[in-house]
């Protein structure tokens, strides 16, 4: 009984290592996991600082930007590029921002990287956004 056992054991060994063996040099192994392709962030969302004032910029998905430079509100329309976006002419409210860094009202273009969107006048890179979310739903009047 202790030799059937034995030779058992060593038979399911041999299996083991045979069956591990397969599927290298070239040979194909299916697997049910399958490989997940992550798709570029889109623009369409908030991007955010922590920075005094929370200043931050919404896209939305028919071409509006909403936001604030952390003391005064912008409102833009974008145009979509390869890299990023293009800010057109934008309104803002004109209050003095004492203690506030108000760079986001420079903006011209960004560049989207992942999660982080990066803010530039013209050729000059004014900071960077962070990935906050997607927008929220405008209240209905």
């Amino acid at each position: 009984m202790k030799r059937t056992l034995t030779t058992t054991f060593a038979g399911l060994i041999a299996a083991a290592a045979l069956l591990t063996g397969c599927g290298q040099n070239g040979a194909t192994v299916e697997s049910s996991q399958q490989p997940t392709t992550q798709e570029p962030r889109s623009i369409v969302g908030t991007w955010g600082s922590d920075e005094k004032g929370h200043p931050h910029l919404t896209f939305t998905a028919d071409g509006r930007v909403e936001g604030t430079d952390g003391c005064n509100g912008i409102f833009t329309s974008y145009e979509k590029t390869d890299e990023g976006a293009k800010l057109g002419m934008y309104a803002s409210t004109r209050r003095a921002c004492v203690g506030v860094d108000s760079w986001l009202k420079d903006v011209t273009r960004v560049e989207l990287g992942g999660d982080q969107l990066t803010a530039y006048s013209g050729d000059k890179k004014l900071g960077t956004l962070e990935y906050e979310g997607e927008p929220t739903a405008a209240p209905s009047s």
